[in-house]
Formats: C-alpha cells, structure tokens, sequence
C-alpha cells in the first residue's frame, strides 16, 4: 500500500511538472511573438510550487472521490447512479480547470475552484465539444498504439511493448498541450 502511495504521487509530481512545463513553453512562445521578452527557466522546476500544486491534485482527487465513495457505500442502483453522475459533473465540468488556473494565475485553491466552476458553467457548450474530440482522440490515439504495438510485437515483443508505452506518451503530451490551449482560448475569451 504505501509503494502505490509512493508512485501516485510521484505521477502526480510528473504531471503537475508537465503542465508547468507546457504552460511556461505557451507562455514564452506567446511572448517571443509580441517581443515581450521570456520568463525565467528556474520557475519551471520551482520545486516549492511543483508540491503546492501536487498536493491541490490530490486535494482535489480527494474533494471529488469523497461525495462518491459515499453515495456508492449505500449500493443501491440510484446512488450508484448519482455516484455516477455526481463524478461526471465534478470532475469532467465544474473541476476541470482548477490546476490550469492556479499555475496560470497563481490563486489559491479555492479561488481556483470557484473560478473553474464559473468557467466551465460559462462554457458548457465548448467543454461538451472539446470533451467529444479529446474522447475521439484519446480512442484514435490507443487504436494507433495498439495497431503499431501489435506489428512490432511480432518481431519483438519486449519492443512493441516499448513502443506502446512511447507511443501514448508522446500522445498525452499531445493531447495535454492540446488542452491547455483549449483552457487558454477560454480564459481569453471571458
């Protein structure tokens, strides 16, 4: 139990570097065309800020997960349902965006929340949108990986297996810069 502990949340601080990455490269290419000059390179692996934000993910993973393990504990098919449906809301709607926002613009927590839930709540059709392509997407993406993996795997299959994985990685990264430009057009546009 306490190695699953150790490698969440060691993806957590992979994933929340990543997007502080991302972010900082948006940023700086944003700048460099309007001659703004470029942020430092030390704020991309600002450690202090790289556990702030590991510690709101898992926050917010707990925030999410708490309101639905609840409603499943009473097993019956309606609050499995609404456990259902509650997870949906919370997560793919009014949560969406608080990491985004707090490495964005530097709020707090729950200012991050409330500004989320209003950005989302003000966005609906464009998330429900965004949503159906990154879903699309997410499906071509493993379809690719597996197709690739399987042609590779005859040959060799400690290789395929290799391919698979550096295949769905180089297509979340992908997909996450996709995204964050999605919550930066939003951002811009309210």
């Amino acid at each position: 139990f306490h190695i699953l502990l150790f490698i969440i949340f060691i993806q957590t601080i992979y994933y929340v570097s990543l997007l502080n990455y991302i972010f900082i490269k948006l940023k700086n290419n944003s700048k460099d065309k309007l001659n703004l000059g470029e942020e430092s390179s030390s704020s991309i692996f600002d450690i202090t800020k790289i556990l702030q934000l590991s510690g709101a993910v898992i926050g917010l993973a707990v925030l999410i997960f708490i309101p639905v393990i609840l409603l499943v504990l009473f097993e019956s098919p309606i609050f499995i349902l609404i456990a259902f449906i509650l997870f949906i809301i919370l997560y793919y709607f009014l949560f969406l965006f608080v990491i985004y926002i707090m490495i964005d613009k530097g709020y707090s927590f729950i200012n991050s929340i409330v500004n989320s839930c209003v950005l989302a709540i003000n966005n609906i059709g464009y998330i429900l949108l965004f949503g159906s392509f990154n879903i699309l997407a997410n499906i071509v993406l493993m379809f690719i990986a597996f197709i690739g993996s399987s042609f590779i795997s005859a040959i060799n299959s400690e290789i395929g297996l290799l391919f698979n994985q550096i295949l769905i990685n180089i297509g979340s990264y992908l997909l996450l810069i996709w995204f964050i430009n999605f919550y930066l057009y939003l951002s811009k546009k309210n």
